[in-house]
């Protein structure tokens, strides 16, 4: 959706989604494969992909945006208070340890347990950023953003089953959304191997929005039919 480009909280969110922090650039197919190993294209394409304000150029604005207020950016388009605690605070470590007084304060607020969960996933504490978003969910099960920012902390642990989980439950709650079928593509691919799969959640995703843009700018059919 998650190296990444960091996010700051007060954005919109992505899926990261999500996925989605994630987001990196790079080429593929021919000089693709190779430059698939490196630098920005691995964080993107094999660390997972996640739309937020730090990439706006990932999928058009109208394209995957989120109903749900998301991470950070409170409902009524002010402040949000993990935004305010960002630009206070003066070191990344510091804005998670004052993220975590709050949660400990207000242990039901579904909200800054996902600004909890994107600050680790931005400082690359993928199992610490799981258990934050599974609380976030556990308060609102219906976010598929925060499903899918999960499922690319999931992928970078390992654990792809658990990846592919998370994605399809994002389908499942918005069968409209995009990030999660772009990344489990990426998980049946690359890791599984499973080119079946891969290419019939990425025609599922051109079905729905033929122009999403995947990290290094191509659209979702120019990508399938370089892989192809």
């Amino acid at each position: 959706m998650a190296s990444s480009a960091n996010k700051k909280s007060g954005r919109s969110n992505s899926s990261r989604s999500s996925g989605g922090k994630t987001v990196s650039s790079g080429t593929l197919i021919a000089s693709i494969i190779a430059a698939f190993l490196v630098g920005y294209v691995v964080s993107a394409f094999v660390g997972g992909f996640r739309l937020d304000s730090s990439f706006s150029g990932g999928v058009p604005a109208s394209a995957d945006t989120p109903t749900d207020r998301g991470a950070g950016a409170p409902a009524d388009g002010g402040p949000s208070m993990a935004g305010t605690l960002f630009q206070e605070a003066p070191s990344r470590g510091e804005y998670i340890e004052a993220l975590r007084e709050r949660v400990s304060e207000n242990p039901d607020d579904r909200d800054l347990w996902t600004d909890l969960g994107n600050a680790y996933f931005d400082s690359d504490r993928y199992h610490e950023a799981i258990k934050a978003y599974q609380r976030s969910l556990d308060l609102d099960p219906g976010n598929a953003d925060v499903w899918t920012d999960m499922g690319i902390m999931y992928r970078r642990v390992g654990e792809y089953s658990e990846a592919l989980a998370a994605f399809d439950r994002a389908v499942a709650e918005n069968p409209a959304h995009q990030m999660s079928r772009f990344n489990r593509g990426i998980v049946l691919f690359y890791d599984l191997e499973d080119r079946i799969g891969a290419f019939r959640s990425w025609d599922e995703l051109a079905e729905i929005n033929p122009n999403f843009r995947t990290p290094d700018g191509r659209t979702i059919l120019q990508m399938i039919g370089d892989l192809r």
